[in-house]
């Protein structure tokens, strides 16, 4: 955090990758304060979840290699879709550093690889990756049990199929082995995610620099993310508190487009707040103040 913010206050454009909504919403607060402070422009854009279905976003990703040239910062969570490639004619070098911040327990080493490749010719690449482990029962056999009983568990009654039959391994979709295969695959990832990431790294043939640890740095990197939590959590307050109370057919539409997980049905800032204050204000039977945001879990 430290260096990516040297790095920007020297003039670099940077690129973070972050599999954490709510490290993106906060960097971009840090940046916006970093710019208040040193007295610069510092233009930023953070692509997560909450916005990507906003209209100025989605025009951004499809013209992304022309667009990014008016950020000095982009941040992007997995919601960046993986079809994003940020590569510039003969190669040109146009993004400084690309930085990484990777919590454990959210997606694997590959696909944090992915999330990082999104910019093919990058001059360097900074990445940070929770050594948290962990001991996920990987045994297929094991993992494909416990799947295909948590999935058959809303359509069958004491060993049976509703149909009559009983839920033998005929009557089990091929999808369901891949799928206990990828989830075995993801668990030994996330075993050792720091560690395996490395090794991937080393395997396509990277050079990988191990960083000291800074106490200065760290001190002043986690200064500069606190920042931005403080300021996030109050824009998160002030959205809520901004936006409408949905009536029961609004509430509903929006609703059924969260559940379709449908990409046209991807749903703005406004609707996002607005379906959040309802819940809000329909579990409490009360209209939504401060104190209930800071309750509600």
């Amino acid at each position: 955090l430290e260096h990516m913010k040297r790095s920007v206050i020297e003039g670099k454009r940077v690129f973070v990758a972050t599999n954490s909504k709510k490290k993106a919403k906060s960097l971009e607060q840090s940046f916006a304060d970093l710019a208040k402070q040193t007295g610069k422009e510092i233009p930023t854009i953070a692509i997560t979840s909450d916005n990507s279905g906003d209209k100025d976003v989605q025009d951004f990703i499809k013209k992304i290699k022309i667009g990014i040239e008016n950020y000095q910062v982009v941040i992007a969570s997995p919601s960046l879709g993986t079809g994003v490639d940020i590569a510039f004619e003969k190669q040109e070098q146009k993004i400084d550093c690309v930085y990484g911040i990777f919590e454990n327990q959210i997606n694997s080493h590959f696909e944090i690889d992915q999330q990082l490749a999104r910019v093919r010719h990058p001059k360097e690449v900074h990445v940070w990756v929770s050594p948290q482990r962990f001991q996920f029962e990987t045994d297929f056999g094991v993992v494909s049990d416990d799947y295909l009983r948590r999935e058959f568990a809303d359509v069958s009654e004491h060993g049976y199929l509703k149909t009559g039959k009983t839920s033998s391994a005929d009557d089990i979709d091929p999808f369901y082995p891949m799928a206990a295969m990828l989830i075995s695959l993801q668990r030994a990832s996330k075993n050792n995610l720091r560690s395996n990431f490395i090794s991937y790294k080393k395997s396509q043939n990277w050079e990988v620099i191990l960083v000291e640890d800074d106490a200065e740095a760290i001190a002043d990197g986690k200064s500069f993310l606190k920042i931005g939590q403080g300021l996030a959590a109050d824009a998160a307050i002030d959205a809520l508190l901004n936006a409408k109370t949905l009536n029961l057919i609004e509430y509903s539409t929006i609703k059924q487009r969260l559940d379709s997980n449908d990409r046209e049905n991807n749903l703005s800032q406004g609707e996002l707040a607005a379906f959040r204050r309802t819940n809000i204000e329909r579990f409490y039977r009360a209209p939504i103040d401060r104190g209930a945001i800071l309750r509600d879990d």
